[in-house]
């Protein structure tokens, strides 16, 4: 395939699929929810590519039961093709290497693999990154589907690859996404500020107002202890110092730390092209939303507080303590949850977390309602439970592999062409086999055309 033949022929099975997900009502419900809810700013036309891309060959549909290029691709797909490319396309975030005559060599920060990249697509420079999902032009080199994002600041580069590291070692079966990248790389876009961020300036003002009363207590106060004991401290000094009114105040203290002290321009952990700082940031983030539990439940126990502070450390790992209460999803809680050593401890976990969850529900209207479903479901428990003690029994095993369940009843995966593959080894005979369904992940290792599954997460814990 030629340069031009190529990204021609990708980018109209792009075309084709997009038609056919918008001639479907169901299917145009999902695009305009996604549109909504994911982290993409729709009015840049390279985010826009993004999505589309992200929403055709990553997002699993609910009508369709797959992602749109797998449940609508052709049964035979022709070697060296177009939808061969695209099937095999991977999504990256590169730092450019060594250049030879026939292009740069671009080296993948998540994985570490490199690639050849034509003299058709612009080098990347030393101080440059880009995110970016390739696909196989010639039999030598790739090439970049439209919607590259490239961000040139000094340092930029070791900043990334320390923030991938650091999550990768946190979380050895995590998978790079779309979505992650988004979050990393794009600031929140102004309407998805307002809202969550309301005007920090209304709202001291407001606060203000309700101070007014007491002549013992100003802004400049409300600040001064802000900075040195945080959200709880202050509403305590409030409870016990003053006769206002702590139920307004309790709500809005909150929100006014929130927007105060997290600037609205402010990147996620990555600078813009401006050339912003790079590396992570310490944000008020969700130890605000702790603060504020903790000081309406004076009498949590030691291990309700202890899973708090798992959970904040949980989240700074993965680059997320900035996040509000109300953008927590139901994946990324269980899988919290699941980092629990083995099932007993994974249980209590879940005992000591219920009621910051309530609590994340009704107070905070936080769309998490599902996991608390889970968790009081005995069947979903044990599902959760057999995973754990799977996982436990084979830890030592290294992996070089990840699929997802095709079916039950005989046990398959998909394999590297999307063809189902036999499951055979240890799974077999545990009794994790029963209670997974199809789209959960499993890590392991290929043997003779089959595949030997040492690990599982349940696809209620993936964040798609």
């Amino acid at each position: 395939m030629t340069s031009s033949t190529a990204l021609t022929d990708v980018q109209q099975i792009l075309l084709e699929l997009e038609s056919k997900v918008l001639a479907d009502p169901n299917l145009t419900k999902e695009w305009a929810d996604a549109m909504r809810d994911a982290p993409f700013i729709l009015q840049d036309p390279r985010s826009w590519e993004r999505f589309r891309v992200w929403f055709l060959l990553e997002r699993p549909s609910t009508a369709l039961g797959a992602t749109p290029i797998l449940a609508w691709g052709p049964d035979h797909v022709e070697e060296s093709s177009a939808w061969e490319a695209l099937l095999d396309s991977f999504l990256g975030i590169f730092r450019g290497g060594e250049a030879t005559p026939d292009g740069q060599e671009w080296v993948d920060l998540w994985t570490g693999r490199s690639v050849l990249i034509s003299n058709d697509t612009p080098s990347l420079q030393a101080n440059e990154i880009c995110l970016a999902r390739l696909f196989l032009q010639t039999e030598r080199c790739h090439a970049p589907l439209q919607g590259e994002k490239r961000i040139a600041s000094e340092g930029v580069v070791e900043a990334v690859g320390k923030d991938l590291a650091k999550t990768r070692a946190e979380n050895t079966h995590a998978s790079l996404s779309s979505e992650t990248c988004e979050l990393l790389f794009v600031k929140r876009n102004s309407a998805q500020q307002e809202k969550h961020l309301a005007d920090p300036e209304e709202l001291g003002k407001r606060v203000e107002a309700l101070l007014e009363p007491d002549e013992n207590w100003s802004m400049d106060r409300v600040h001064q202890v802000l900075e040195e004991g945080g959200v709880a401290a202050l509403l305590e000094a409030l409870a016990f110092e003053t006769s206002l009114d702590l139920e307004e105040l309790r709500r809005l203290i909150p929100e006014y730390a929130q927007a105060a002290l997290h600037p609205k321009d402010e990147a996620l952990s990555i600078p813009e092209d401006d050339g912003q700082q790079t590396g992570p940031r310490t944000t008020p983030g969700m130890s605000v939303w702790k603060d504020a539990f903790s000081w309406e439940h004076p009498n949590l126990n030691d291990s309700e507080k202890d899973v708090l502070e798992d959970f904040l450390q949980y989240l700074d790992a993965r680059g997320e303590l900035a996040l509000d209460a109300c953008d927590l999803r139901t994946p990324e809680l269980l899988a919290f949850l699941l980092t629990a050593s083995q099932p007993n401890a994974f249980l209590k976990r879940c005992q000591n977390f219920a009621p910051f969850l309530q609590w994340l529900i009704t107070e905070q209207q936080a769309e998490v309602g599902v996991l608390q479903e889970y968790l009081n479901s005995k069947e979903m428990l044990q599902r959760f439970t057999l995973c754990l003690d799977f996982n436990q029994a084979y830890a030592d095993i290294k992996t070089s592999a990840v699929v997802r369940v095709a079916s039950l009843n005989p046990l398959t995966v998909l394999g590297e062409k999307k063809e189902s593959m036999e499951v055979t080894g240890p799974l077999l005979q545990h009794d994790l086999e029963g209670k997974l369904t199809e789209g959960d992940l499993l890590q392991g290792n290929w043997t003779a055309g089959r595949f030997q599954a040492t690990f599982a997460l349940p696809k209620q814990a993936l964040a798609e």
